[in-house]
């Protein structure tokens, strides 16, 4: 064990071996001495230079030739030396950078470290006895929940989350804590102990964000609050609409505004996903407006070339790609432009399919320009084609962002499709266009199933003839 052969042992004395100056090794020497036994854990130094853990017992033995002699037996317990302060350190580690609190299995704080003290503001002496239940969110405590809860950590299981507390002034502290229950030698739970982290700072500005969030979702949804009236007004029950962002806002959203007698209704799916696509669109709808104050007659192509080129204006995107740093962001469009007065239905689309239906005739699909609308790479003097329809009765036309295709679900986990949300519309195509809608989007939503939501999605109908 010690690596030394049989002489040099034989003249080694335990000071040879143990170096440290301890306390407890002079008053083992002193036991001894006097004929007392001794035992304990001391390190020593064998010949290879190595340091070495022994668990002993010393005993006196009578004299051997008139020499006094001491009996050390030990074991090698190096390795559960090594353990026992990893052990310790790992402990240690945990109290300096963690909560720490324990508590009976009736919820009664029995110890808690200082990070716990400090964040409760209160001693050790003034928290012994304290109720979990007095501390935690008193909504909680009050819940048919929290009794489940603990019932559940008094069974033997573990739990994380995050939670809010209570200090002993009343200030809100947030925890992202793990509970463990501490089990005996009868394999029971006897207390819980909770390690927790003060996330009460990161928790609070996380709830500003979502205020904030909250609040640009009213504004989006003011800013569709006037083409969602002008179309109560001008296509009365004659209408479908559907708007889902996939988050509190989105980057998808519709454009409805009545000028010099004809009626103009765009769907627009911006780059990004919430407040980046959300803030696209507000440069989307307020450009719309702009456009439209200075061009009455435009046709829906030249209305998307107008809308390309103050996007690539507005984005500073005029100029070709010149860094990593420069964006490059745009939209998918539709309009549609319905001149009841000549009886014509005018539409232009980048990148978005439309389907007209009239009577029980299979839809018939308009392609759209392969171009998107302010992009970078697009040019500046891109056009979109305009496609014109004579109204006929009954006549409705549909489109959709790709949100609505490119969702995946079904059996065989692909995604909707075009085909298949212009079937889905024509099985639907004898219902009012509202009910038509509705129908669409529940079986749109049975297809999806279990399956996330992807991205934003919107559609729009117009009832034409």
């Amino acid at each position: 064990m010690l690596a030394f052969d049989a002489t040099e042992i034989t003249e080694k004395t335990l000071e040879d071996l143990h170096v440290e100056f301890e306390l407890d090794l002079i008053e083992r020497r002193r036991d001894l001495a006097i004929g007392k036994r001794a035992s304990g854990e001391l390190m020593l130094t064998g010949g290879d230079g190595e340091s070495h853990w022994l668990h002993f017992d010393s005993v006196a033995i009578p004299p051997l030739d008139g020499v006094e002699c001491r009996l050390l037996v030990g074991r090698d317990c190096t390795h559960e030396i090594a353990n026992r302060v990893e052990s310790e350190g790992k402990l240690s580690a945990v109290n300096r950078g963690q909560a720490l609190a324990e508590y009976d299995l009736e919820g009664k704080l029995i110890a808690a470290n200082e990070i716990f003290l400090t964040l409760m503001l209160g001693s050790l002496d003034e928290m012994l006895g304290v109720g979990h239940n007095e501390i935690c969110d008193p909504n909680f405590a009050a819940s048919d929940e929290y009794s489940e809860w603990w019932e559940m950590l008094c069974m033997g299981e573990v739990d994380e989350g995050e939670r809010c507390y209570r200090n002993r002034e009343g200030r809100e502290i947030w925890l992202r804590e793990v509970y463990n229950p501490i089990f005996g030698v009868d394999g029971r739970p006897f207390k819980i102990l909770q390690a927790a982290l003060d996330v009460t700072q990161a928790k609070l500005s996380q709830c500003k964000l979502a205020d904030s969030i909250n609040y640009s979702s009213r504004i989006q949804g003011a800013m569709h609050a006037r083409s969602r009236q002008v179309l109560e007004e001008e296509l009365p029950d004659r209408h479908c609409l559907i708007w889902m962002p996939r988050d509190i806002v989105g980057g998808d959203c519709f454009y409805v505004r009545s000028v010099a007698g004809r009626l103009w209704a765009c769907l627009f799916d911006c780059t990004g996903h919430g407040v980046p696509g959300a803030f696209l669109t507000s440069i989307v709808v307020s450009e719309c407006d702009r456009i439209l104050a200075l061009h009455e007659n435009l046709a829906p192509g030249e209305f998307l070339s107008h809308l390309h080129q103050r996007i690539k204006v507005v984005l500073n995107q005029i100029h070709e790609v010149r860094g990593d740093n420069d964006v490059d962001d745009g939209l998918d469009a539709v309009a549609i432009c319905l001149d009841r007065a000549q009886n014509l239905a005018y539409i232009a689309s980048a990148e978005l399919p439309v389907f007209v239906f009239v009577g029980d005739a299979e839809p018939r699909t308009l392609k759209p320009t392969k171009a998107g609308v302010g992009y970078r790479h697009v040019a500046m003097d891109t056009q979109w084609s305009t496609h014109i329809l004579p109204i006929e009765a009954g006549m409705r036309i549909f489109s959709a962002t790709d949100g609505i295709y490119d969702q995946v679900g079904g059996e065989y986990q692909v995604g909707f499709g075009v085909r298949r949300f212009a079937k889905t519309l024509h099985e639907h195509g004898q219902e009012p266009i509202a009910t038509q809608g509705e129908s669409t989007m529940r079986d749109f939503i049975a297809y999806q199933g279990s399956q996330h939501r992807r991205d934003d999605f919107a559609f729009v109908g117009l009832q034409a003839g």
